[in-house]
């Protein structure tokens, strides 16, 4: 049987005392759980690379290694994810060209040499661009390990 776990909004620092522990303490219970559930799908749930002071002043760049090194299987990007400007949710989440306005350079395109990506896929069925109407991200994601067993519904 597979379990899902999710993950959301883990910028969040707690505000009790005997909770803290951040990411560590996150990645301790998802090593837990993967343990005693090895078929288990982690998801993110989006309002990841938002909110603390490395975050901000980092665009995000601080929390994606950690956040990487959790083993998340799937995500969808929240809210938050848009929070320092389109053109750095296109350059962390998918791999489009950054074309300036009308051939000049995108006033909101980050001072910073790299925007840095999550190692896991993440969707969006509800994400469209605004000129075409084309989705953004994937809306599905397919991978299985072994054959599905066929069932028949009456």
């Amino acid at each position: 049987m597979t379990s899902l776990a999710q993950a959301s909004d883990i910028y969040v620092m707690p505000e009790h005392p005997s909770e803290r522990g951040g990411l560590a303490r996150l990645a301790t219970l998802i090593n837990q759980q993967r343990a005693a559930h090895p078929d288990s799908v982690l998801m993110n749930v989006g309002d990841t690379f938002h909110g603390g002071a490395e975050a901000l002043f980092t665009l995000g760049n601080a929390i994606v290694d950690p956040v990487n090194a959790l083993g998340i299987d799937v995500g969808v990007p929240g809210n938050w994810d848009f929070g320092y400007s389109s053109v750095v949710f296109r350059l962390r989440y998918t791999d489009e060209p950054q074309a300036g306005i009308f051939g000049r350079a995108d006033p909101l395109t980050p001072k910073f040499d790299v925007i840095k990506k999550p190692n896991f896929p993440n969707l969006a069925a509800n994400l469209t661009h605004s000129i075409d109407g084309s989705l953004v991200l994937p809306a599905t994601l397919h991978i299985t390990a072994v054959p599905l067993p066929c069932i028949e519904i009456r």
